[in-house]
């Protein structure tokens, strides 16, 4: 999976003051991943299906603080068993560099299928807020891709993140959608860590004058909600962060 990350660089004189004043401390071994997550509906129900967005909430908590939390290498959902129509929209081809370079221009405007926001971390003091927007990608053999880009909101730095959505058969999960986290260099060897990550997925389209919506829920759902879940893969360790949540059916 290629992604391709730009250096902080604009962030270099306030993260050197940071590291001046003394060592950084290490992080703590405790961290946990939690995960909030529910839909709203985008529709009344046709055929038995439900136009929704699918919103979804991961973070990772340290004891010590959000900038103790572990470097992430790749995160990984998995999603209840909803309809995604992503053969019926238009498509991104753009590469990782196309996507830094030329941010939301590289990809025809209609391809987009979510929005979203996260946080990173640098050396452990400094929270760098960005805006997330996800564009349907290619099909490959392994499963959909979906282009994630990152922009910082006060220096509009970015980060491109090629993820893979996946159908799962069987069981009680319908979809895993992962990504990569690419190294994300400040100074002094420093990775900055990715701590929060909100998606909203969903999106509309008319095709041959009828309203499609990039993600459909079933009509009816189980009293007890639909699943989800979230792990992180820490880089440096190799151990992983899980969470789990319920969605609940979204309002009539």
């Amino acid at each position: 999976m290629l992604v391709t990350a730009r250096r902080f660089a604009v962030l270099s004189l306030a993260l050197t003051a940071v590291g001046a004043a003394g060592a950084v401390p290490a992080a703590q071994a405790d961290s946990t991943a939690s995960l909030t997550a529910s839909m709203t509906s985008r529709g009344p129900v046709v055929g038995g299906m439900r136009p929704v967005n699918l919103l979804v909430n991961a973070q990772i908590s340290d004891p010590a603080g959000p900038g103790f939390v572990p470097i992430p290498e790749r995160f990984t959902f998995r999603f209840p068993k909803l309809r995604l129509n992503t053969a019926k929209f238009p498509v991104c081809t753009a590469n990782d560099n196309q996507l830094v370079k030329d941010g939301a221009a590289a990809c025809p405007a209609a391809s987009r299928v979510g929005v979203g926001s996260a946080r990173v971390w640098a050396l452990r003091t400094l929270g760098i807020d960005a805006d997330v927007y996800i564009y349907n990608g290619r099909k490959t053999a392994k499963g959909r891709e979906l282009l994630l880009l990152t922009i910082t909101r006060t220096v509009e730095q970015s980060l491109a993140l090629r993820g893979l959505l996946k159908p799962l058969k069987g069981g009680k999960y319908g979809w895993r959608l992962s990504f990569g986290v690419p190294e994300i260099p400040v100074i002094d060897n420093e990775l900055a860590a990715l701590q929060l990550f909100n998606i909203k997925l969903g999106a509309q389209r008319r095709v041959r004058g009828k309203r499609l919506s990039y993600v459909e829920a079933p009509k009816s759902c189980p009293k007890a909600g639909l699943p989800v879940t979230f792990e992180e893969l820490v880089r440096t360790t190799g151990a992983t962060l899980p969470a789990a949540a319920t969605i609940a059916c979204p309002a009539r």
